[in-house]
């Protein structure tokens, strides 16, 4: 299941979140599917989250069946990253710059580099979220709440297993990058001059 870039509707209401606008995100991606409703609550605890606005989203429907035709009960939990309305906080945590950032990571950088390592190694580098839609002003991406992934407190920090567990990640990412960097520098390069530095500047 790839990302979309597709713009479903009016800007104001795909960042908003409406059912049409799930409606049309996931017609592409799950034709079988016909989505009735949806419920939004707060996707982050205060203070956990400055550069975007979060919502978890629980979407429910029905799917129909290849086989017999029979619709069965269909679910699915998002996460709706949105661009801050408040055009101060948007100003004073860069968001514009982050969030050009995260789409680009989702739609062409880290796809590329999944097709990169496929043609190397069977073991596929995935400590990413499925990513289903990625426009300048809204994410739309999968809940991982559901793969039993819990948000720490970020008062208490990480234990020392679970720094360990992510570092082990992160040399893994840095490594298949700079795997790619050594074998398509130029590509790399093209890649790479898209990215904008939102913290420093």
């Amino acid at each position: 299941m790839g990302v979309t870039d597709k713009t479903p509707g009016d800007s104001a209401s795909c960042s908003k979140g409406t059912l049409e606008t799930y409606r049309e995100i996931f017609r592409d991606l799950e034709p079988e599917v016909e989505i009735d409703g949806y419920e939004e609550e707060q996707g982050s605890g205060r203070g956990d989250n400055y550069t975007a606005t979060i919502y978890r989203t629980h979407l429910t429907g029905q799917r129909q069946s290849s086989a017999d035709g029979k619709k069965q009960k269909w679910e699915k939990n998002l996460i709706c990253k949105r661009m801050p309305e408040n055009v101060q906080r948007r100003e004073a945590y860069k968001s514009d710059k982050l969030f050009r950032n995260e789409v680009l990571f989702y739609t062409e950088i880290m796809p590329e580099l999944l097709r990169f390592q496929e043609d190397k190694t069977s073991k596929v580098f995935g400590a990413t979220p499925k990513c289903y839609y990625a426009r300048d002003d809204l994410l739309i991406m999968e809940d991982l709440r559901v793969r039993n992934f819990q948000m720490p407190d970020r008062q208490k920090g990480l234990t020392l297993e679970e720094t360990h567990l992510v570092l082990k990640e992160m040399a893994q990412f840095h490594a298949l990058s700079l795997s790619y960097k050594f074998e398509n520098p130029a590509h790399f390069e093209r890649l790479r001059e898209h990215i904008t530095e939102g913290l420093f500047c």
